[in-house]
């Protein structure tokens, strides 16, 4: 029963699922990926995108490249590791933003815990299918802003929002999906990504 139920879950990841975010995530214009892609499978052009979904587009296809070594996902995964630096990654503050525009230029610039350590697991897992070293560099120090500004040395946990340059903000709803409980599991990311 277990090794019926692995084989179709492989086939579904490998006939289904991975082949509908390579076809249809993929912005050619931009080098990045489409924001929002309808029920009709239409691409949304305008619509904004979060650093979320690269970091989940990098993670995934870096891992999928690791177990079966097709290199459309090692093509996907490196797409992915270079919107993720290109377009979020703040080069003068560090850290990654919350969403860019449409366009790639930066939209709402806060830092989220949340999409933080994404960003490290994602990384770090590209590091591992890679070897790149800047990969780690870079997962590295996502791990150093987490420690240094989102830790709370009083209760043990991490704070979850920040602006652009890392002063504490309250929590909100995600910009992106206000239905994402966010601070009912950032901390089990924060342990994953530390774990990764």
């Amino acid at each position: 029963v277990l090794a019926e139920f692995s084989a179709r879950a492989q086939q579904e990841l490998r006939t289904n699922i991975l082949p509908f975010w390579l076809k249809y995530a993929p912005n050619p214009s931009t080098g990045g990926f489409f924001g929002t892609v309808k029920d009709d499978l239409t691409q949304v052009k305008s619509a904004p995108r979060g650093s979320l979904l690269t970091s989940r587009i990098l993670w995934t296809f870096s891992a999928a490249y690791r177990r079966y070594q097709d290199p459309a996902y090692l093509e996907m995964a490196r797409r992915a590791y270079n919107d993720l630096l290109a377009r979020f990654w703040d080069e003068q503050n560090g850290g990654l933003y919350w969403t860019v525009a449409a366009d790639g230029k930066p939209r709402d610039t806060s830092k989220q815990i949340y999409d933080q350590v994404f960003g490290i697991y994602a990384l770090s897992e590209y590091f591992r299918t890679t070897s790149d070293p800047a990969a780690l560099e870079r997962a590295i120090a996502l791990y150093r802003l987490v420690e240094k500004y989102g830790h709370d040395p009083v209760n043990g946990g991490y704070y979850e929002v920040f602006s652009r340059d890392w002063h504490r903000e309250p929590p909100r709803k995600s910009p992106v999906n206000p239905l994402e409980a966010k601070s009912q599991n950032t901390h089990l990311h924060v342990m994953e990504a530390f774990t990764s």
